[in-house]
């Protein structure tokens, strides 16, 4: 499995939902995914983007070792991203 933050919807909801959903499917445990969206909503967008895609490496390092050079896209709508989480402030992106 690969996966890419080039390519999809830059909105820090999509971002996130996107890593999530990376996450899951490498079988990171919920208190990892939990601290990664805790950390990624803890300061501005640049910092959003610059952990979303440090995690996003782990995530690939992660299957990599379960599943070798096998490509995969997670396809995303807009339903889905609003269904992966609820932010308690939006004002914060």
């Amino acid at each position: 499995m690969s996966y890419c933050l080039v390519g999809i919807d830059g909105n820090a909801y999509s971002v996130m939902g996107y890593t999530q959903r990376a996450m899951k499917e490498c079988n990171f445990t919920k208190e990892e995914i939990d601290a990664y969206l805790k950390d990624a909503m803890s300061s501005d967008y640049n910092h959003l983007l610059c952990v979303s895609a440090d995690m996003i490496d782990k995530c690939n390092e992660r299957c990599d070792d379960d599943d070798d050079d096998d490509d995969y896209e997670i396809e995303m709508d807009d339903d889905t991203i609003e269904d992966e989480y609820e932010l308690e402030d939006e004002e914060d992106f």
